[in-house]
This record gives C-alpha cells, sequence and structure tokens, in this order.
C-alpha cells in the first residue's frame, strides 16, 4: 500500500477481492462470476450461493449503471470527513447485474438533484499511486 497522505479511507483488499481493486486501477469495473453457473455476485465470496461450486471467474462490466437509493450525509463522526460535508452516498445497480447494489458516491453533481432512476457511469478515482476508487458521474443524457 502506498505511504501517500489520503485523508480518507482506502480499500483494504483481501485474496477475494483483489482482483475488483486490481481491475478499478485499469480503470475497469469487474463483478465476480461464478465459473460454473456463470451467476455474477459482488461482495466476492468463495463459494457460489446458486450452484455451490467454489469456482472464481471476473466479467467486466460497461461501467453504467442507475441509481437505487442515495443519502446526503450532513455531519459525520469521522473527524478527516468533517470538512466533506455534505457528501452523497449512494446504491448503484450496475446494467448488466440490476440484483447487484454496488456503494460509492456521485461526483460533480448537485446532490440536491440526485433521484433514484439517475444513469451513471463509473468514474475512477486514482487516490493514491496503489489505491483507485470507484466514483460515479450522471451519464450526459440525464445532466
Amino acid at each position: 500500500m502506498s505511504t501517500e497522505e489520503y485523508a480518507y479511507l482506502l480499500p483494504q483488499p483481501n485474496p477475494l477481492t483483489q482482483p475488483f481493486w486490481d481491475a478499478a486501477k485499469r480503470h475497469e469495473l469487474v463483478l465476480q462470476e461464478c465459473g460454473e453457473c456463470g451467476k455474477l455476485r459482488h461482495p466476492p465470496a468463495g463459494i457460489c450461493a446458486e450452484c455451490g461450486s467454489e469456482a472464481i471467474g471476473w466479467r467486466t462490466m460497461s461501467g453504467r449503471g442507475t441509481l437505487y437509493s442515495h443519502v446526503v450525509v450532513h455531519q459525520t463522526a469521522l473527524p478527516s470527513w468533517r470538512a466533506a460535508v455534505p457528501y452523497n452516498i449512494v446504491m448503484v445497480t450496475p446494467d448488466e447485474a440490476p440484483e447487484i447494489r454496488l456503494y460509492g458516491n456521485v461526483i460533480d453533481f448537485d446532490d440536491s438533484k440526485l433521484k433514484v432512476g439517475l444513469s451513471l457511469v463509473a468514474a475512477f478515482d486514482d487516490a493514491t499511486s496503489d489505491d483507485t476508487i470507484i466514483r460515479w458521474r450522471v451519464a450526459d443524457a440525464d445532466v
């Protein structure tokens, strides 16, 4: 992990999640899939809940999704985040996997205009030289 200073929380990959974060660093959004039945899952798991297989693969997504839910934080208990309020936290359903929810935040957009159903596209924030965080931007058609 980088020793660069970053004021917020950084990913803490483990062997199951490392491929997700490696793809993010390449500016790709991937989801884990069962190597037997093809069921997509997130967060990553060692066993498929659908068929019980331990075979793991990764599928590259388009990076497009839909805003499923959101909240705007106006007060935080985390001292290092106090200067950042207000900020949004969103749940996004990837277009190819509407049953999955990814968490993040929408950037470069007025929080008061966030609404369920907005079309979003993944934005890759290279927070440090080792860490890329997936954020979201409103798709041009919805601006």
